[in-house]
């Protein structure tokens, strides 16, 4: 799992990276159209204004495939989401 928070040009200011559920239910377990529940924090610095999150191969490092519910593969292959409720 890669959790990028993104500053205003793109760029990564802050992330994460680890094994979905720590390890302990590995990827090539999990069945089709099964939703897995998998909890991460992040610091988020000022400059944070979005949030890139998906999934790796951690042998390569090539991120897996994102497909929204159109059927059309989303950019860099992240859910990019918006950090809000900065005040």
């Amino acid at each position: 799992v890669f959790i990028h928070a993104l500053g205003t040009g793109g760029e990564v200011v802050a992330q994460f990276d680890a094994p979905p559920l720590n390890g302990l239910y590995p990827t090539d377990a999990w069945l089709p159209g099964q939703v897995i529940a998998d909890t991460h924090s992040i610091a988020l610095p000022e400059s944070a204004q979005s949030l890139a999150i998906g999934l790796y191969d951690p042998t390569n490092l090539t991120r897996l495939s994102v497909i929204d519910g159109g059927g059309r593969r989303l950019p860099d292959d992240a859910v990019l989401l918006p950090v809000t409720g900065k005040e």
